[in-house]
């Protein structure tokens, strides 16, 4: 069993999202087909014979470069904000207990097991471990709170609950 404890930070809680969209199936196809999308539609509304095709450009770069920053900045930090104003979780101690039959999550006001039989994928990351209970919604646990001694004896254990479903470093080296 493998027992760590870390507070929550707002920040690291944004590059989690990141980490967690970055591994999603399919997730960079779908924001190149809306963000096409989103462009055909303005240039379609801004396109008329008085309007200056280079003004036009210039509009649709714009609002490309907006779209780009608010997927890959600001909706992550928008969504930490909002878990760090509606979570009263986020100002306790938050407890994650690699065990035999589940991964165990305890703050002072939540209580859950979440056996090895739903997690899609756990995948790791310079920063993270993420457990993917869905295509698109993962738990995760800093790395931070982990001890470097426990790094391997923990992959070795996630690779004999999850087999093929843990895609893992092979050492502490390859990790850093």
């Amino acid at each position: 069993m493998h027992d760590f404890t870390f507070r929550w930070n707002r920040n690291e809680h944004a590059r989690a999202i990141q980490a967690i969209a970055r591994h999603m199936p399919g997730r960079k196809w779908i924001n190149i087909f809306l963000y096409s999308g989103y462009t055909l539609i303005i240039a379609l509304l801004l396109y008329r014979p008085q309007v200056s095709p280079p003004f036009v450009v210039f509009v649709l770069f714009g609002f490309l470069m907006f779209l780009l920053a608010y997927a890959v900045w600001l909706e992550p930090w928008l969504r930490a904000r909002e878990v760090s104003r509606e979570d009263t979780s986020v100002n306790q101690d938050i407890r994650h207990i690699v065990a035999d039959d589940a991964l165990r999550i305890r703050t002072h006001s939540v209580t859950t097991d979440m056996k090895w039989e739903l997690f899609k994928q756990v995948v790791e990351t310079p920063e993270f471990f993420l457990f993917y209970v869905s295509r698109r919604s993962a738990v995760f646990t800093p790395k931070r709170a982990i001890p470097p001694e426990d790094l391997d004896p923990l992959r070795t254990s996630l690779r004999s609950y999850l087999g093929t479903r843990a895609r893992l470093s092979s050492s502490t080296k390859a990790a850093a």
